[in-house]
């Protein structure tokens, strides 16, 4: 659909002879792992705190864990949590 969509607005035709994504979210190519790595064993793991560096972080105490665990219905306590976002805006999801 990219390469259909820049013709579209171009004004004429296209295609993808190769897409490759170089980057998502903040991890580039010199992160990434091959098949083989993963086929071979090898495998580089990163500390979480780098890994989810680009998300919102919500601390949850251990009686709202059991209480959403349950379903609780507790929408007052989660309000503020309901639409967390990302540093540059972007909204990360829903609880």
């Amino acid at each position: 659909m990219l390469a259909s969509d820049i013709a579209d607005e171009l004004g004429c035709g296209g295609h993808l002879a190769e897409l490759r994504r170089i980057e998502s979210d903040g991890f580039g190519l010199e992160r990434a792992v091959t098949i083989e790595d993963l086929t071979n064993g090898v495998v580089r793991l990163m500390p979480l705190e780098d890994a989810l560096s680009h998300m919102a972080r919500v601390d949850v105490g251990r009686d709202l864990a059991a209480e959403i665990r349950e379903e609780t219905d507790k929408k007052d306590k989660l309000e503020k949590y309901r639409h967390p976002r990302f540093q540059d805006g972007r909204q990360a999801g829903r609880l």
